[in-house]
């Protein structure tokens, strides 16, 4: 069959709207509607920063990921990478008078690490931010980098 505009030399047709109810019910106000109240944020929310890493980086977080694992006794299930960032970048933003140099920031097309932080270090990081000017994940990038190599270094 071929399509109405075809039959009729490509003109609009108006559809007849064959629905039982009509348009004005459908489109008829709700009655007693409450406006939505805004949902409170958690007091112990914590912030996700992706912070782009090389792949020798990320092999780095890998294998004291996993030197943690193997030296914890108990809940080895809930070692990741993730967790491990995290505790690192706390660790550095603990460091007094820690002078971190700066690094080359990779493509954003690479891989990511992730931190998950409390406000506390997160306003710390806003510090850096500010010092530095430049974004969260960048300043992150920075402090972990950093941060990164010295635990290498006791690993090797």
């Amino acid at each position: 069959m071929e399509s109405p505009r075809i039959l009729f030399n490509n003109k609009k047709v108006n559809k007849k709207n064959d629905s039982i109810i009509s348009t004005n019910v459908r489109n008829a106000p709700q009655k007693n509607q409450t406006p939505k109240k805004q949902r409170q944020t958690r007091s112990d929310k914590k912030h996700d920063i992706k912070i782009n890493l090389t792949m020798t980086q990320r092999q780095l977080l890998k294998r004291i990921t996993k030197k943690v694992k193997d030296n914890a006794s108990k809940n080895q299930e809930e070692i990741t990478p993730t967790f491990v960032c995290t505790q690192l970048l706390k660790k550095a933003l603990l460091m007094e008078k820690a002078d971190f140099p700066e690094v080359p920031y990779p493509k954003s097309d690479s891989k990511k690490g992730r931190a998950k932080l409390e406000g506390k270090y997160y306003n710390m990081l806003f510090e850096y931010t500010v010092k530095w000017d430049c974004s969260y994940a960048k300043a992150a990038h920075r402090i972990f980098v950093y941060i990164l190599e010295m635990e290498a270094r006791g690993i090797r």
